[in-house]
């Protein structure tokens, strides 16, 4: 892609002259699907998993306890935790938009997930955990006030 290239090679790119929000988009995902590890690491996987699940598991979505997610993203290095932070944040603030951009959290975690997170194993286990992931990244778009305090 032009505008990686161009990036890569330390040249100033100018976003605004491109009109269009999924060229964008796929620049971002292609740049997370390329880095060496994961945002939500091989190693934080499992247990980042576990604890959307006994998150996902609570009845009453009013009085749900984000702590065991929150304290499981603990287990990402820094950098994966501060750059999954400042994403949920970006992507709820494109949701606050879904009147006019139509990218729901739902929409958005679709998408997102599979960029993300990736299961270690490989492909065997691509299609194992996708409902978990998708609600996991629902979580960072819409509760991520909660999630990184």
């Amino acid at each position: 892609m032009e505008i990686r290239d161009n990036y890569n090679q330390g040249e100033e790119v100018d976003f605004s002259l491109y009109d269009d929000a999924k060229v964008i988009t796929g620049v971002l995902k292609q740049y997370l699907r390329e880095l060496p590890q994961p945002i939500i690491t091989y190693d934080a996987y499992s247990q980042i998993m576990k604890a959307t699940a006994t998150v996902s598991s609570v009845v009453d979505g009013s009085d749900e306890d984000y702590t065991p997610l929150s304290s499981a993203l603990k287990l990402l290095p820094k950098a994966h935790y501060l750059l999954l932070r400042y994403l949920g944040e970006h992507l709820h603030r494109v949701v606050d938009h879904s009147t006019d951009n139509l990218a729901t959290a739902h929409h958005l975690a679709v998408i997102m997930a599979p960029t993300l997170m990736r299961a270690p194993g490989g492909n065997t286990t691509i299609f194992k955990d996708i409902h978990l992931q998708q609600y996991f990244v629902q979580c960072v778009i819409n509760k991520h006030e909660h999630l990184f305090c």
